[in-house]
């Protein structure tokens, strides 16, 4: 009996087994991570289900009904760069106006002009790190502070890496495992008014 199931994480199954959660009528939102097969009539009869997000590239092997008799106005959610591939996917085909582009990962990151790009540390690994910042507290705020947001949606891990300069080992300074479609937000800060901090971005999808 699942009428009480409100949202549904799969984050990696195998298999999802025809008619696993039918007429689960108060289900609203289910997140697929990797499956290989969605069976028949898998979702069939969720008639409260408006979004689905799945994650992987390639179509999983779809199944008749899949996602039949859902709420008005559902909306399947899967990477940007593989719309097309789904709406030609066959038993995804039947969904085709239902499918749209959602970028799963991304992050922003907002510096004061305390931070600017660092013109002294390499980028130790240009594929996995998005670069290295020299923060001066002194630097164009007169000993002000230098601030970093970051907003985070969607990854599964993200990892921010820190120094001062007079060490020679960058340490993790945050390190959050999240689940998908969440969103976190971070601040950080350097109050030290002699030394600066060189920082780099790490993402993991």
């Amino acid at each position: 009996d699942c009428t009480s199931l409100i949202s549904l994480t799969l984050p990696n199954v195998s298999t999802i087994g025809a008619g696993a959660f039918s007429d689960c009528t108060s289900l609203t939102s289910v997140t697929i991570g990797w499956t290989s097969t969605i069976g028949d009539s898998a979702f069939n009869g969720c008639s409260s289900l408006i979004s689905v997000y799945c994650r992987q590239t390639y179509p999983p092997e779809g199944g008749g009904w899949m996602f039949n008799d859902n709420a008005s106005g559902r909306k399947i959610y899967v990477p940007t760069e593989s719309v097309t591939m789904y709406k030609s996917a066959e038993w995804w085909s039947e969904y085709a106006s239902s499918i749209v582009g959602y970028e799963f990962n991304y992050y922003t990151v907002t510096l004061n002009n305390a931070w600017r790009k660092s013109t002294s540390v390499s980028n130790p690994n240009s594929s996995l790190y998005d670069g290295v910042y020299e923060s001066y507290s002194n630097y164009n705020v007169n000993g002000g502070v230098a601030t970093m947001y970051i907003d985070i949606v969607g990854y599964d891990t993200f990892t921010i890496y820190v120094r001062s300069n007079a060490e020679s080992i960058y340490t993790n300074s945050i390190h959050q495992a999240h689940q998908t479609e969440s969103h976190h937000q971070y601040l950080l800060q350097n109050h030290q008014q002699t030394s600066h901090n060189d920082v780099y971005h790490h993402q993991e999808k």
